[in-house]
């Protein structure tokens, strides 16, 4: 634990450091999340890592509002990763956490237009909209089709995507808890 937490500091300095000054937060924010599904998974580290990216968002000076929609997104997302982990392993989790935060970039656009609300990066983009608009910067803006070829809109709320990745999280604990209680009676039916 105290590894991953070591980790997750040198990342979101390393993040914060990276990003040029004029982006503000957004850079940061979006890099620790990208760490934060890479470690938050393991067993014990995600309320540190949780602890470790509420900090990163402090310090990328969002505003109030800005950090409490951020923290909200992080927790939730962080929740259903955690959930996941338990439920598939460490390795799934991680893959199928990539694989949703890249989801802009691979997913046919139209697809991830309607899929918008509850993505987290753009979630936490209309959350820092003073930032800018994260699929028109340069980099992004050759990887994904969305706001070019396909229109779509960034959220206005954070709502949409904290209330799926909770419902998500609370989804696969109902699964796992009924899961494990009959694994446990068909290992030993003399109970």
């Amino acid at each position: 634990m105290i590894v991953d937490l070591i980790i997750a500091a040198v990342a979101m300095l390393a993040c914060f450091l990276a990003v040029p000054a004029g982006q503000g937060g957004q850079g940061t924010v979006f890099g620790i999340i990208a760490i934060g599904t890479l470690l938050a998974p393991r067993r014990r580290s995600a309320i540190g890592v949780i602890a470790i990216m509420l900090l990163a968002c402090a310090a990328a000076r969002l505003g109030a509002m800005a950090w409490l929609q951020c923290a909200a997104v992080i927790v939730a997302y962080i929740a259903a990763l955690s959930s996941l982990r338990q439920t598939t392993g460490y390795a799934t989790t991680v893959i199928l956490g990539l694989l949703w935060l890249t989801a802009p970039i691979w997913l046919p656009g139209q697809l991830m237009a309607n899929l918008a609300r509850f993505h987290p990066l753009l979630a936490i983009n209309g959350a820092t909209l003073a930032s800018g608009i994260w699929t028109e910067r340069p980099l992004m803006y050759q990887w994904t089709a969305l706001g070019q070829d396909v229109p779509y809109s960034l959220p206005t709320t954070v709502i949409w995507c904290v209330g799926a990745h909770l419902i998500v999280a609370a989804l696969l604990i109902a699964i796992r808890h009924p899961y494990h209680g009959r694994l446990a009676r068909v290992r030993d039916p003399g109970k």
